[in-house]
């Protein structure tokens, strides 16, 4: 059985959970519904580990288990978008979790698991791949495979619609059923949780409004908020086509006429326009230069803006340091890149600032080295608002996952950050890439005898025939 006694819980102080006190019996499935930001997602955290309450007691099994670490408490959790791991196909993700604790499961209780949740013709299948209905049940078998406590599910069918809805549903009631496993559901669905569930909490303000078994909800509401919770069924649907659908329109429309401008000469079609530039002397060289300072530049400035953000997300340095840290990585792109080539003139040159401080100039800035620090400068701010942000919208759930299948610091790192980053970074990488390829200030002004492709965009397409 599980007990929670007197649960308070507060963020900033607001008031999430106020004296929450409840008693679940074992195998049985209990919902939590409520609407957004009721407090239901908050008391579900708190019963798995993931956070901690103010007050209060949480009793599993006769034992206080209030300040047992998630990782030891045995309960496990299905989220709302899965969280299941990308990079490895269905059977990898069923069978994560045994690769840190082996003896957990038998072959013949994952294949049983996996017969029973239908996925046999999908184990080799990318996750990608995959239905809606299909990812919840090979998350349902990861989490099963590790023989949890209690099963945690939050909003399992929000992403779901009609049949599939309906065999999941069925799943949940058989696995709880065949395993008497208590379950708890986090949902705002009212249809969901009167027909799936033998107990329904409904939650209003962080408080509950009323605890019994459907029929009693549906039959005897004991305030209006019950009532009026469970009549009002609301959907919002919006629809981003018609925006995504101008912008590539208004994206699209200049790069082509650019290409077919490409291509006119004064007699009509032709390539002469590229054909001088290919044939230009130096030219391979130059091109041969260029991806070298933009390849090394974009490698440079995407290993930087992944370290600063990561420690604007994931570390426990002050505040104050992690305002700098966004002030000095963004600064750059308020000013002409020529400015960046006359600040490293002033900075590192032969009688300059660094080089009297010093004694001696640090490094030659004419050509590569200068190049490409003032490249690192240049591209730092928009490669780091990329990487930045996409790291704002990582799922933290996959490190609990990672964590409750009893990974490592590094796999976690790797599985849960790196991972989930990769076309990020790769987008950082190449947007740097091209933004240093294709620069003409900084070249101007500590380029030096270091021959680049600088003039190739202008040689091919003429603009000042048709400006």
């Amino acid at each position: 059985m599980l007990k929670l006694e007197h649960i308070k819980k507060s963020y900033d102080g607001v008031i999430i959970l106020n004296d929450i006190n409840l008693e679940i019996a074992d195998g049985e499935i209990v919902s939590i519904l409520g609407p957004s930001g009721c407090g239901k997602t908050t008391l579900l955290n708190l019963i798995l580990g993931m956070t901690e309450a103010d007050s209060g007691k949480i009793i599993f099994n006769e034992e206080d288990i209030t300040d047992v670490p998630m990782e030891k408490r045995g309960f496990n959790i299905v989220f709302q978008d899965y969280a299941l791991f990308p990079n490895l196909n269905v059977y990898k993700n069923i069978r994560y979790g045994l690769k840190n604790k082996p003896g957990i499961s038998t072959e013949k209780e994952v294949d049983d698991l996996i017969e029973l949740l239908g996925l046999r013709e999908h184990l080799n299948k990318r996750i990608d791949q995959l239905s809606g209905g299909q990812k919840q049940r090979v998350a349902l078998a990861r989490t099963m495979v590790m023989k949890p406590k209690i099963l945690l599910l939050d909003e399992p069918l929000s992403a779901l619609d009609g049949v599939i809805k309906e065999s999941i549903k069925e799943k949940i009631k058989t696995i709880a059923k065949e395993f008497h496993l208590t379950t708890i559901i986090v949902t705002h669905d009212p249809e969901e949780a009167l027909t799936l569930s033998d107990h329904v909490m409904i939650i209003n303000e962080g408080a509950i409004s009323q605890y019994g078994k459907p029929e009693d909800i549906v039959k005897t509401p004991e305030n209006d908020f019950v009532k009026r919770f469970i009549l009002q069924q609301l959907m919002i649907k919006i629809i981003f086509a018609a925006v995504v659908l101008l912008f590539a329109a208004f994206l699209i429309y200049p790069v082509m006429r650019l290409l077919l401008k490409s291509f006119v000469g004064t007699d009509g079609i032709t390539l002469t326009f590229y054909k001088e530039v290919l044939t230009e002397r130096g030219f391979l060289q130059a091109l041969g230069n260029s991806f070298q300072v933009a390849g090394a530049s974009g490698l440079f400035t995407t290993v930087l803006a992944f370290f600063l953000s990561y420690t604007i997300h994931y570390t426990n340095a002050p505040g104050g340091v992690k305002k700098l840290i966004r002030g000095v990585a963004t600064l750059p792109m308020l000013l002409p890149t020529l400015t960046y080539g006359f600040a490293i003139i002033y900075s590192f040159g032969k009688q300059r600032l660094l080089t009297r401080l010093f004694g001696h100039q640090l490094f030659e800035i004419y050509g590569f080295n200068g190049l490409l620090l003032g490249y690192v400068i240049y591209t730092l701010p928009i490669s780091f608002m990329l990487i930045h942000n996409t790291m704002g919208y990582i799922d933290k759930k996959y490190m609990v996952v990672s964590r409750l299948m009893g990974d490592r610091g590094w796999k976690t790192f790797y599985m849960t950050i790196l991972q989930p980053l990769m076309g990020t970074l790769a987008a950082a990488f190449i947007q740097s890439f091209f933004l240093c390829f294709t620069d003409f200030g900084i070249p101007a002004s500590v380029g030096g005898k270091y021959a680049i492709w600088k003039n190739t965009i202008s040689g091919i397409t003429k603009f000042h025939r048709w400006n």
